[in-house]
């Protein structure tokens, strides 16, 4: 990659003076009278052979003089039809989770631990009186400093 010298113009230097350009030309042609063009009269033609497009009356639920109810009706009847009960099936939220696949004999050890959680929530007297004698245990296996001396052992 160069590096521009000071005497060449910038990338956006160059691009606004294209831009100021350009718009001096658009104010020049717009001065110019516009001649008709084969193609537009053409168009023209056919649109005068054309028959003028008959009003087609609006829906009951776009009127405004029609009351609530009538309205509601008409919309319900709408999206009745089958071209609106489409699914896309990507609605997840539309299957029926009430109701599930057991997972048979299948018992996870995460479902193990959880299980034993919530007997400990439950039970919390016997989970209190395990850790009590648990501690007590570890308590009498200790060996006093005094045994070891009488042992020999330093």
């Amino acid at each position: 990659m160069s590096r521009e010298t000071d005497n060449e113009p910038g990338f956006l230097l160059r691009w606004s003076q294209r831009k100021r350009q350009q718009d001096a030309g658009s104010d020049s042609d717009s001065v110019q009278p516009h001649e008709p063009s084969v193609e537009s009269n053409e168009h023209s033609a056919a649109d005068s052979e054309m028959p003028p497009q008959t009003e087609r009356p609006l829906p009951i639920w776009q009127q405004e003089d029609v009351d609530a109810e009538t309205k509601k009706a008409a919309l319900r009847k709408l999206f009745q039809k089958p071209e609106f009960n489409i699914r896309d099936g990507l609605n997840e939220y539309d299957d029926d989770f009430t109701q599930f696949a057991s997972l048979g004999n299948i018992v996870t050890h995460e479902m193990k631990r959880m299980l034993k959680l919530a007997e400990e929530k439950t039970r919390p007297d016997e989970a209190n009186q395990e850790k009590t004698q648990s501690s007590s245990a570890a308590e009498h296996t200790e060996i006093n400093p005094s045994d070891k001396e009488d042992d020999g052992i330093v």
